[in-house]
């Protein structure tokens, strides 16, 4: 009796294993032959599809996929809660630019009934404290709106929106930085003409406020 020859190789394999008992294999006897190389796994686990860890792992990250969606919408509209925010932060600020410039032209006509007509120095030296306090503040109104321009062009850089880009571009084409500037080196020599300015500066101020409202908005 010849002994029967077969070549075996063993691959590895990452599937778990399979701890299945093998039922013993039956001797044959007979006459030994040269068998055909045969390829081993070992583990003999089963495929993805029938593994119930891996469904697991695919319906946990189907679910991970859904939340991800669900916060990014979320994420979208508190990004534009927080935009129409800052744009109506704006239009206050320029609101309130626009009733400084008002009340400074009220304070102003307050103080002609004395003064109006004479000189810078010929006026009585309270009055002249007033005067220069007004142009103080016109000092400090400029510097405001200039800052209001800074946060108006950064807002306008993030959202694009075009009714921004006009105001801010009728702002810098009409200078009103430096025209504020100016105006309060007037105010202790110009005052009548000063209260015409004062109200000019209003005036554009609360209309750069208005249309930067988005008509869509409802004036909101």
């Amino acid at each position: 009796m010849r002994r029967c020859l077969r070549l075996s190789i063993i691959e590895s394999t990452q599937q778990p294993p399979d701890n299945k008992p093998q039922p013993p294999s039956e001797k044959k006897s007979g006459q030994g032959s040269l068998g055909l190389a045969t390829t081993t796994l070992l583990g003999g686990g089963a495929s993805n599809d029938a593994c119930p860890v891996g469904q697991q792992m695919d319906e946990a990250v189907k679910k991970q996929g859904d939340l991800l969606t669900e916060f990014e919408k979320i994420a979208n509209e508190l990004n534009q809660i927080l935009g129409s925010l800052e744009g109506s932060t704006l239009v206050k600020r320029l609101k309130a630019a626009s009733r400084e410039q008002y009340n400074i032209a009220g304070r102003i006509g307050d103080q002609l009934s004395n003064s109006f007509g004479r000189g810078r120095y010929s006026i009585v030296k309270p009055k002249q404290v007033i005067f220069k306090e007004l142009a103080l503040l016109e000092e400090t109104s400029s510097s405001k709106v200039s800052l209001i321009m800074d946060d108006m062009q950064a807002y306008f850089e993030r959202r694009r929106l075009m009714n921004f880009k006009t105001v801010l571009k009728d702002m810098k084409d009409q200078d009103v930085v430096a025209g504020l500037r100016e105006l309060g080196n007037d105010i202790p020599i110009e005052r009548g003409l000063s209260i015409a300015q004062c109200e000019y500066w209003s005036d554009n101020l609360d209309r750069w406020a208005e249309d930067l409202v988005d008509p869509a908005s409802g004036g909101s």
